[in-house]
């Protein structure tokens, strides 16, 4: 039997609703195109989709405002017996401007990390983002790092996914993720080392670091640990370096 679709919140419905969460529950719904119209969840700035049982895919309009039909989203079916949300993260490009705290953790959701969102403004003051124990691969994408795309990330939580590769330059450049405060990257294929950089230049407001069981390799950078009078990273409270194998202790100022 087809799944249903989640219907309500037509266009001028709900005008001041701004979360709606949704999360552990036993909805089984399709997610419903008709929350893309103009005047549909115009106030809305949270989302919690987390550990649910929605059937198909993210809409892909939900992110075009009618701009550009699907946006790239596909119809792959959940391959378990308990429906969720899959196929790859759509290719949001105008639409969601008032979103501030996106939660899509839970899912069999695929593809690459939400790089594309930062394309002709989606998702552009977006402050939180889980998207915990999913599928998704590829690497860290640098554009989270531009401040003229992303201005507002506070919080990224990605674990439990597939990503790869080392930290993308662009987060080593001076003033990017400026008011990132928690990264959790833990149980991904992370490989390279921790930047230098990343002292004094950028992540000035980094308050926890979780890297447990990545592939991450070396030493803590001499540079992490600043002087008595000017500490590089003066907000980092919490690092979490927990089953990193290619770890060298040697070095570690902390």
């Amino acid at each position: 039997m087809a799944a249903s679709t989640l219907c309500w919140a037509a266009d001028h419905a709900f005008p001041s609703v701004n979360t709606l969460l949704l999360d552990h529950n036993e909805m089984t719904e399709v997610l419903s195109l008709s929350w893309a119209g103009p005047q549909a969840w115009t106030a809305l700035q949270t989302l919690s989709l987390a550990q649910n049982h929605f059937s198909g895919p993210l809409p892909g309009n939900w992110g075009s405002a009618y701009q550009g039909g699907s946006n790239g989203t596909n119809n792959s079916t959940p391959s378990n017996n308990q429906p969720q949300l899959s196929g790859l993260l759509p290719l949001w490009n105008s639409g969601l401007a008032s979103l501030r705290s996106l939660d899509i953790s839970g899912n069999q959701l695929t593809g690459p990390l939400g790089g594309q969102w930062a394309d002709s403004g989606a998702l552009g003051g977006l402050q939180i983002l889980y998207a915990d124990d999913n599928e998704l691969t590829g690497s860290l994408p640098g554009v989270f790092g531009d401040r003229n795309k992303f201005p507002s990330l506070t919080t990224v939580s990605v674990m439990n996914n597939r990503l790869s590769g080392s930290f993308p330059h662009e987060w080593a450049l001076p003033g990017s993720l400026r008011l990132l405060a928690y990264l959790y990257l833990d149980n991904n294929s992370l490989t390279g080392t921790l930047p230098t950089q990343w002292a004094g230049t950028s992540l000035a407001n980094l308050q926890l670091l979780s890297l447990r069981n990545t592939s991450i390799s070396g030493s803590l950078p001499d540079a992490w640990a600043g002087t008595t009078s000017t500490p590089a990273m003066p907000q980092l409270t919490y690092l979490y370096l927990d089953d990193c194998a290619g770890i060298n202790g040697e070095r570690f100022k902390y």
